[in-house]
């Protein structure tokens, strides 16, 4: 029962907060432009990552994946790359400070 009222009080629980930071919820202030955006947004490819990782020896650790979105105005598409943790990076440069400071 107290976890009903939490939420219904407006208190929101981990795994909807976590919900919240990937984008796929709206109930945080001013998010709801970006998550409805990218709602519309036409997936391109997901799968195991397309490019190589420069300057990182044996490529890419298992578990990752990396998703292609076309833009909503069609000119241009966006990749992200998710990795086995769930942290989603929307560069390279972003995976590989990741790779460093997690010692992988």
């Amino acid at each position: 029962a107290g976890k009903d009222a939490n939420e219904a009080s407006g208190v929101a629980s981990r795994s909807t907060e976590k919900a919240i930071d990937n984008g796929n919820q709206s109930s945080k202030k001013g998010s709801h432009k970006k998550s409805r955006a990218g709602a519309n947004r036409r997936e391109l490819y997901r799968g195991k990552p397309q490019k190589d990782l420069e300057d990182y020896v044996g490529g890419w650790p298992d578990g990752w994946k990396q998703i292609i979105l076309e833009r909503n105005n069609g000119k241009g598409k966006d990749s992200y790359y998710i990795s086995p943790c769930g942290k989603k990076l929307d560069s390279l440069a972003k995976v590989k400070k990741f790779l460093k400071e997690k010692g992988n």
